[in-house]
């Protein structure tokens, strides 16, 4: 795609992931969650701070065309799990938005998380998605992510 840049978060980006974040929530709590997600926080004053903290100390790329940013990916290089014998850094959330799906941004976004993490020497990543989210099941494991840990909740 022309114009499209992928570039490392800056603190001025925020209110664009904020606002990106919200559009996940927004998509998932429609389409996939059972209940538990809270709608309301990318947008209050915990996702602000979680994003700025994010932003400032982790890891967030953006992906931009002209000035409109259209999807991000947030996540930690920094983890070490002391039940695992390597160091796994953890994708928190990838977004694109809707119209710009397909295009191959997805995956920019995770080259560049993957280039964060081999210059830290990190070769596993860790990502979470929605049991039910077959579209990103796929997506992941298209880029090698394979299933590794099932993740149960109970729900009374």
């Amino acid at each position: 795609m022309e114009n499209l840049v992928i570039r490392k978060a800056e603190i001025q980006d925020l209110m664009n992931v904020q606002s990106l974040s919200q559009e996940l929530m927004e998509y998932e709590v429609a389409n996939l969650d059972n209940g538990i997600l809270d709608l309301d926080w990318s947008l209050n004053d915990k996702g602000k701070e979680y994003f700025e903290n994010q932003i400032l100390s982790n890891i967030v790329y953006v992906a931009q065309i002209d000035d409109k940013c259209i999807g991000y990916i947030s996540g930690n290089l920094n983890e070490n799990e002391p039940w695992y014998n390597v160091q796994i850094a953890y994708i928190y959330n990838l977004y694109v938005v809707e119209t710009y799906r397909s295009n191959g941004i997805g995956k920019l976004l995770i080259d560049e998380f993957r280039k964060s993490c081999l210059s830290k020497d990190i070769h596993h990543i860790n990502v979470t998605t929605l049991s039910n989210n077959d579209k990103a099941i796929k997506f992941y494991n298209k880029y090698n992510f394979k299933t590794y840990n099932t993740q149960l909740i109970c729900i009374d």
